[in-house]
């Protein structure tokens, strides 16, 4: 079972994601239903499988959109 810190996970995702922050990860873990109080917090497998997906999803998002 994997675990990591929200600021870790953060810190690998804003090469991606450059303006993510640590409060936005928090918010959204939380209003998913996740136990999270803060950057600190430890998340396991299903929230960070959760994350990976909706980074993909938004990935994917962003690559359709067509170019001006």
């Amino acid at each position: 079972m994997a675990k990591m810190k929200i600021y870790e996970i953060v810190s690998s995702m804003q090469r991606q994601f450059p303006n993510l922050q640590n409060k936005d990860v928090v918010t959204l873990l939380q209003e998913n239903g996740f136990e999270v109080k803060g950057s600190q917090s430890v998340i396991e497998d299903d929230a960070i499988g959760f994350l990976l997906k909706r980074s993909e999803e938004h990935t994917s998002e962003l690559q359709s959109l067509p170019l001006i």
